[in-house]
């Protein structure tokens, strides 16, 4: 328990926890493919222009890349996560990775791994899917999944 669940994140964490029981049952590639496909369109569905606003978690990973800008790992449900990309090659495209200029970089020198925040963040998309993953199979993403956000704003509990 990370606090006070907006009713959003209640929402998305049981869409996410329904597929993952369903990917159980699923038998073949394409009936895992249907089954996540279907629950990204109905995460995206409960999240208002794809944003999580006061969002609560647990942080899992922060750190710096090669150019001192930060990464951050945050858990908001068991095996479930959201994150920026943690190297610059992986963000060519995306821009997660938090400048030293964010209004909240200097709030994130101070946190740890362990550390509970309430976030804010854009959830990221695709060309396949409404939101992104960092998991490297659809599998996994399904089982494990890892949501690439922006964040907006992060803050310790």
């Amino acid at each position: 328990d990370y606090g006070l669940y907006p009713q959003s994140q209640v929402d998305f964490i049981s869409l996410v926890e329904k597929a993952r029981e369903d990917l159980g049952d699923a038998e073949t590639d394409l009936q895992e493919s249907v089954i996540v496909r279907g629950r990204d369109k109905a995460l995206c569905g409960v999240l208002s222009s794809r944003v999580a606003n006061k969002w609560v978690g647990e942080v899992k990973d922060v750190g710096a890349n090669g150019e001192g800008k930060a990464y951050l790992e945050i858990e908001i449900a068991n095996d479930i996560r959201v994150q920026t990309w943690n190297n610059a090659l992986s963000d060519i495209f995306d821009n997660t990775l938090i400048p030293t200029s964010s209004k909240f970089f200097d709030r994130l020198v101070a946190m740890n791994k362990g550390d509970l925040v309430t976030w804010s963040a854009k959830f990221l998309s695709d060309s396949n899917f409404c939101l992104k993953g960092a998991n490297l199979t659809e599998y996994f993403y399904g089982k494990d999944p890892k949501f690439i956000v922006d964040f907006k704003d992060v803050v310790k509990q």
